[in-house]
């Protein structure tokens, strides 16, 4: 996450959960939702404190109610609540932020110590290319 930018699919309106919040919510929602998950790109790890206190500070900011806040939280499945530590997190933060720990383990130590889970995935892109 060092880079500075966050990486967003270009078909981003047709996958499920956003299809139905763009449905619902239109353009004004689908801003709420990059605008939350910019203020998670801040967290540790992509986590965001889960509070009222929050929530309002978010409304705030995107000109909406706190309700509307909470309801693209909470209603599409695009965020992850864990209300026994009061924090969130929405899985293309999670998404972007394992893409940065694969990046940082591939480039560690040398090739027989580098950790890749996808390995066998990245070994059929190269074949594809070949």
């Amino acid at each position: 996450m060092n880079s500075g930018f966050l990486k967003l699919q270009r078909n981003l309106l047709s996958m499920p959960g956003i299809a139905d919040m763009y449905s619902v919510e239109g353009a004004t929602g689908l801003g709420l939702y990059v605008s939350i998950n910019l203020y998670l790109s801040h967290g540790e790890g992509g986590w965001g404190v889960y509070t009222g206190t929050q929530m309002t500070v978010l409304a705030v900011e995107g000109h909406r109610r706190r309700t509307e806040v909470k309801r693209v939280i909470n209603d599409y499945g695009l965020f992850v609540v864990d209300d026994k530590e009061k924090r969130f997190t929405s899985h293309w933060m999670q998404q972007q932020f394992n893409k940065g720990a694969r990046k940082l383990r591939q480039s560690c130590g040398t090739p027989a110590r580098t950790y890749n889970p996808r390995a066998e995935e990245i070994e059929l892109d190269i074949e594809k290319e070949n």
